[in-house]
């Protein structure tokens, strides 16, 4: 039996602890119904929310962050 390969949308990975900023944008944008985009994550990067070593962004750690900013 040949196996089937997976949609491309499938092949991008969906581990919350190591997300790209593109799929926490589009988590973000599907979860809280307004756009986030890919730039606006990366400015919250730049400002100091976490990131992991390789680049890639724990959505539990990002969430923190976001949530200690609100006054």
């Amino acid at each position: 039996m040949a196996k089937r390969k997976p949609p491309a949308a499938a092949a991008e990975s969906h581990d919350p602890t190591r997300l790209s900023t593109e799929a926490l944008a589009k988590l973000l944008t599907k979860a809280g119904g307004v756009t986030i985009d890919a730039a606006c994550v990366r400015r919250d990067l730049a400002a100091g929310a976490p990131r992991n070593p390789d680049g890639t962004v724990h959505l539990i750690h990002f969430a923190a962050w976001l949530a200690g900013r609100v006054p």
